[in-house]
């Protein structure tokens, strides 16, 4: 188990709306989970976070996880009202 009692922000960046699940695919691209059901991919460029692509309406209400798998070509996201878990490619 890792602690993180002594971790310090090193960084903050604005997104827009809500970001309730984070998951870094790579050192400079991430996603995120809205409380819309998107999943919205974002790249750091000059220090700032630029959408470059997204799936909306993933869920139906909240995403509370996503979760990349076989080097970052299958997304998995669950939450929402749909109660469902899904598989991206």
């Amino acid at each position: 188990m890792i602690n993180i009692d002594n971790y310090q922000l090193i960084k903050r960046v604005n997104v827009k709306g809500v970001a309730l699940c984070l998951y870094k695919l790579k050192e400079i691209t991430l996603l995120t989970g809205d409380d819309d059901g998107n999943i919205i991919q974002y790249q750091l460029n000059n220090d700032k976070l630029e959408e470059v692509s997204r799936i909306n309406n993933a869920h139906k209400g909240t995403i509370y996880c996503l979760y990349s798998l076989n080097n970052y070509s299958i997304i998995l996201s669950a939450g929402g009202d749909d109660n469902k878990f899904k598989i991206w490619k």
